[in-house]
């Protein structure tokens, strides 16, 4: 399986192909930045219209960006039965041991040594599920716009030690009446509080969104 901007042939490419009378040629359609563009938005609609959150053949930041195009753009909520919400994640530490091949390796938060086969994962579904995760580790790199941007954009899987997964498990779950916490899924909405988190959504809804 490819995604669909992996396989599009190079404009320039087919555009020389075409000229030179190679029979050989790509197949692609008349126009084709429009029609990318066109994937741009349909693509990531359709596919979290089907199946939700839950779609395996979508990225993650794809979904979102087709979230907030129906919220900002066309002014509809996006609501998503709990069933569709998430998708079901699994990685193994032997994975990372694997294609690394290496032995030893160092948790993504700690920077502690993790001998094979110990340590967990951090999916990115799991720190957009669960916001006070997510405000935990951006805390403990220090609390800064820097690592408030890391976790932001990063959407890869985080190896992490076994204490320091013990460590943020109690943050696993949804937040109590009154607790502070950063949605990484409303980032458009606007705040009232003074927070930094609150400042950095601020720059980003004028950065992003005040342009388009």
């Amino acid at each position: 399986m490819k995604w669909w901007w992996a396989c599009t042939p190079e404009h320039d490419d087919a555009d020389d192909a075409l000229k030179a009378g190679d029979s050989n040629r790509k197949i692609r359609l008349s126009h084709p930045q429009m029609w990318d563009r066109c994937v741009d938005f349909f693509a990531p609609t359709a596919k979290l219209i089907m199946n939700g959150r839950r779609i395996r053949t979508m990225l993650g930041p794809e979904l979102h960006f087709a979230e907030q195009m129906l919220s900002v753009r066309h002014g509809i909520t996006v609501e998503i039965f709990p069933s569709f919400e998430y998708p079901d994640e699994e990685l193994l530490p032997e994975a990372f041991y694997f294609y690394s091949g290496a032995n030893t390796l160092k948790c993504d938060v700690s920077s502690v040594s993790l001998q094979r086969p110990s340590g967990k994962i951090l999916t990115p579904w799991l720190l957009r599920r669960w916001p006070l995760l997510a405000q935990k580790i951006i805390e403990n790199m220090g609390g800064t716009e820097f690592a408030y941007f890391s976790v932001l954009r990063d959407w890869s899987p985080w190896l992490v030690s076994d204490a320091v997964y013990r460590d943020l498990q109690p943050f696993m779950r949804q937040p109590r009446i009154g607790e502070l916490v950063y949605d990484f899924a409303a980032i458009h909405r606007p705040v009232k509080d003074a927070s930094i988190f609150a400042r950095i959504k601020r720059f980003v809804l004028r950065f992003f969104y005040e342009r388009s």
